[in-house]
C-alpha cells in the first residue's frame, strides 16, 4: 500500500471513532487531538492546544488525569480511571486510558 492511500485509510478510521483522543507529552502537554464533535470537548481547542492538562482541567479530573499520565510513563499504559466534567452539553463522564 502506498503512503497516501495508507494515510487516508488511517484518517478515515480516526474519523469513524467516537472517542475523545488526544496526543501529549510526557509533562501532559497538549499537542494534536481528536473529537468526533466539538461540544464533547471540555473547552474549545484554542484553549488546550500547547497547554497541559494540569492548566486545563479542574479537580478532580486534574488529579486523575495527572495520575494516569504518571502511570502510563512507568509502566508503558494507564486503563481505566474515570472522572466527571461539565462540558457544553451538559456533565459528563470520561474514561482514560493513555498507552506511552
Amino acid at each position: 500500500m502506498r503512503w497516501k492511500e495508507a494515510y487516508d485509510r488511517l484518517q478515515a478510521m480516526l474519523e469513524a471513532l467516537p472517542d475523545l483522543l488526544f496526543v501529549l507529552d510526557p509533562d501532559g502537554r497538549i499537542h494534536d487531538y481528536h473529537a468526533p464533535t466539538l461540544d464533547r470537548l471540555y473547552v474549545p481547542p484554542d484553549r488546550f492546544l500547547g497547554r497541559t492538562m494540569n492548566e486545563v482541567l479542574p479537580e478532580p479530573a486534574r488529579g486523575i488525569v495527572d495520575w494516569a499520565i504518571q502511570d502510563a510513563v512507568a509502566h508503558g499504559f494507564h486503563r481505566g480511571s474515570v472522572y466527571p466534567l461539565a462540558t457544553p452539553s451538559g456533565k459528563r463522564w470520561f474514561e482514560i486510558s493513555i498507552a506511552a
